[in-house]
């Protein structure tokens, strides 16, 4: 766990999905981002609007900029077949870079 006191670290990044649909994130923790579990909010504001202001040092978290939102690529589909596979697509990014700790063992 890193100090209370732990400096807020953050990363931007774009990855490509599953569909092609270049998407853009920001990554964050306090102190590393070392691997954590990790919080993901996918939303049309992100970053500038943020409710993760509550994430402690226990989490990294991600801003995911929905397909069709900010710098990500691709039409906005507000939650449906499309916008959930890329959000899928987003978590197996987060485990391949190694700020998502994973439960399997």
């Amino acid at each position: 766990m890193a100090p209370a006191s732990a400096s807020l670290v953050t990363k931007s990044l774009s990855f490509e999905t599953n569909t092609g649909t270049v998407l853009h994130a920001t990554v964050g923790g306090f102190g590393s981002l070392a691997q954590r579990p990790v919080i993901v909010e996918d939303s049309p504001y992100a970053p500038d609007v943020s409710t993760l202001d509550w994430v402690g040092a226990d989490f990294n978290f991600v801003e995911l900029q929905l397909q069709g939102t900010g710098l990500s690529q691709g039409s906005l589909d507000a939650m449906g077949p499309a916008d959930q596979s890329v959000v899928t697509s987003s978590a197996r990014t987060n485990r391949r870079e190694g700020w998502l700790r994973s439960s399997r063992r």
